[in-house]
């Protein structure tokens, strides 16, 4: 049921901080290197720390970064493309890393991939009723019962609350690289 809910958009999840030091010269990483348990399904914030002062690094599409025709060029990265393909994802540098930063990286997890079964969550409100109400839903054919229209409402308005809840709106932004505008 949570596999489906994240394929609707509508993910249950855990949001975990993880650091990786770049290398000088390297401009890929793969979520491996970086993730506790699995990659990330997306990265909420990133920014490099060098001694004590922190630099922000901005997101860039898969296009933008495809469409940077020298991508070897070196300095203090100032944007990031993640690729979040299945089962490693990889982060890429722009430009690549003149130096041994260390990226902290804040990445939003499927729930699932960072919990064991004898795990006591504390959820959100709202999230124990949409849980519970929806899986009564799902499963209710599998013992060939017809869930009470009462459950099936329930289920459909405590899912309603979570994707509204959850939701965030899409920025447009304008990126200028290299004196291009993306």
């Amino acid at each position: 049921m949570l596999g489906t809910w994240a394929n609707e958009g509508l993910m249950v999840y855990d949001t975990t901080d993880a650091t990786v030091t770049l290398v000088s010269g390297t401009a890929s990483y793969l979520s491996s290197g970086f993730s506790p348990t699995t990659r990330p399904v997306t990265i909420q914030n990133l920014f490099l720390r060098s001694g004590s002062t922190d630099y922000v690094v901005e997101p860039i599409t898969e296009q933008t970064y495809d469409s940077l025709a020298y991508k070897p060029a070196t300095g203090l990265p100032s944007h990031y493309f993640y690729k979040p393909a299945s089962p490693t994802a990889t982060l890429y540098f722009y430009p690549t890393p003149d130096a041994a930063y260390v990226a902290h990286i804040k990445g939003r997890y499927p729930l699932m991939s960072t919990v064991a079964l004898a795990t006591t969550l504390a959820l959100p409100e709202g999230y124990e009723a949409a849980l519970c109400d929806n899986l009564g839903v799902d499963i209710a054919s599998s013992f060939g019962l017809q869930p009470p229209a009462s459950l099936v409402a329930s289920a459909r308005s405590s899912k309603a609350w979570l994707k509204t809840t959850n939701y965030k709106p899409q920025e447009m932004v304008s990126t200028i690289i290299g004196g291009y505008s993306q």
